[in-house]
């Protein structure tokens, strides 16, 4: 059902254009995602396509050292949390810029991996949807501090991330209370997410979000 439902996603995003101002040449492919390397009039740009799995932040860099652009065009509904921090790690450290485009979507493992990019542009419409790693809810009754001694490693890395990345308390506890799979947590302009980073990870920033259901 996966590989019939990437099937599908990528085709309906990788519609090929015939006009002579644009080229794409696919890098690299995988049953999960694809890598291109986009040239559009005056623009070139590297575009992910599908989930990120393994490998994903591999050979997205190995794409980036090949072609020399500084630009990443995303569409992903998520993926592998912890390839997800890696990549945005690696996308930082290099300075890539990172674009949704105006139909594309960022949901997810793909939104922990590009919020914390400096140069970040949201043209679509519903912005970064965010949902804590699939792994056990925090009980309403326990504080944050209380379950970094108990909780798996994932869960923990996810919290280290985004302490890390300036992303305040408040934020984080939003994200990671929000124990509903088909519920998530949209912040729709760079402005809304940067209030929610704060200079001190003890300050308290709160920015403007909204809780959607997913269908």
């Amino acid at each position: 059902m996966k590989e019939v439902f990437l099937a599908i996603f990528m085709s309906f995003f990788s519609i090929p254009v015939f006009a002579d101002d644009r080229k794409e040449v696919l890098l690299h492919e995988t049953n999960e995602y694809q890598i291109l390397h986009v040239t559009d009039q005056n623009e070139e740009y590297i575009k992910f396509i599908g989930f990120m799995m393994q490998y994903t932040t591999y050979n997205l860099n190995i794409a980036f050292q090949q072609t020399g652009v500084d630009t990443l065009y995303i569409n992903s509904y998520g993926g592998l949390a912890m390839e997800s921090y890696d990549l945005g790690y690696m996308l930082k450290s290099n300075d890539i810029n990172v674009v949704v485009d105006e139909n594309d979507s960022c949901i997810s493992a793909c939104a922990f991996a590009v919020s914390i990019q400096e140069n970040i542009t949201l043209k679509n419409e519903g912005g970064l949807l965010f949902h804590m790693p699939y792994s056990d809810s925090i009980p309403a009754s326990m504080s944050l501090h209380q379950y970094r001694k108990t909780s798996n490693i994932s869960l923990l890395y996810t919290m280290k991330y985004m302490l890390e990345n300036n992303f305040s308390i408040e934020f984080i506890e939003i994200i990671i209370r929000n124990g509903d799979v088909n519920k998530f947590v949209s912040v729709e302009s760079v402005e809304e997410l940067n209030k929610f980073k704060v200079d001190n990870i003890l300050g308290n920033s709160v920015g403007e979000y909204r809780v959607i259901h997913m269908r």
